[in-house]
């Protein structure tokens, strides 16, 4: 959030200091978990033991370590905090960075055991990222109706940022498309993603066949004002 001085900074901070405190104090529990986890010595803490970085060592198994559920959580609680902040103050750039958090944690968690997939959805949606929401939808779809065996690697060989979900035509039909996806197997929040997708396509197909037939009919005009002054 930017402001013209400091004076209205101030001003405006008693009106968003408890979320950006809470920010604060969620950002430091995550430094010090970060900390412990890139250089892990075991539940016994042996000081003479090599440390081990979970950030590399256990991608897409993070959750199944015992001693990353306190970081994961912590991270988790600061996406929402980010996200709460970003629609209040209606910041795109600050919603990005709840996305980046929650797409991060899909990553290290191949199995989601948090359920951030039914959140990351309407984030991408808000942000009018419409193809990346269907691409990201789908890849769910085919993940819990036949659970591809190359999954796990795919997070294994991944990095902080990159995008797992591929790419997906906004105008496919999953129930169609994807084997074994049922109508009642499809999870909800998908669902009405998919649903909202589509409702949008269809309000631009609207808008366009209104905007064509305003210039149809302003042609039209056109040649019969020439044709009158002939």
């Amino acid at each position: 959030v930017r402001y013209c001085n400091r004076a209205c900074q101030m001003e405006d901070f008693k009106s968003h200091k408890e979320e950006c405190r809470a920010i604060a104090n969620t950002k430091k529990a995550i430094q010090r978990h970060e900390a412990l986890l890139r250089c892990y010595k075991g539940w016994m803490n042996c000081a003479d033991q090599p440390g081990e970085n979970l950030f590399e060592t256990s991608v897409g198994d993070f959750w199944f370590r015992l001693e990353t559920r306190d970081y994961c959580s912590a991270r988790a609680e600061l996406a929402d905090q980010i996200e709460h902040v970003a629609h209040w103050y209606e910041v795109a750039p600050v919603l990005e960075i709840a996305l980046n958090h929650r797409l991060d944690l899909l990553r290290l968690v191949c199995s989601d055991s948090q359920g951030v997939r039914s959140q990351v959805p309407f984030t991408l949606l808000r942000l009018n990222r419409d193809a990346e929401c269907f691409a990201f939808v789908r890849h769910w779809c085919v993940r819990l109706s036949s659970e591809p065996p190359s999954i796990i690697e795919l997070h294994q060989n991944s990095k902080e940022g990159d995008w797992l979900y591929g790419d997906a035509d906004v105008y496919e039909d999953v129930l169609e498309t994807v084997p074994g996806l049922t109508r009642e197997s499809i999870e909800l929040d998908h669902l009405v993603a998919i649903t909202i997708i589509k409702l949008r396509i269809i309000a631009r197909f609207e808008a366009d066949e209104k905007q064509a037939a305003q210039l149809a009919q302003a042609d039209l005009a056109q040649t019969i004002s020439e044709d009158a002054l002939e």
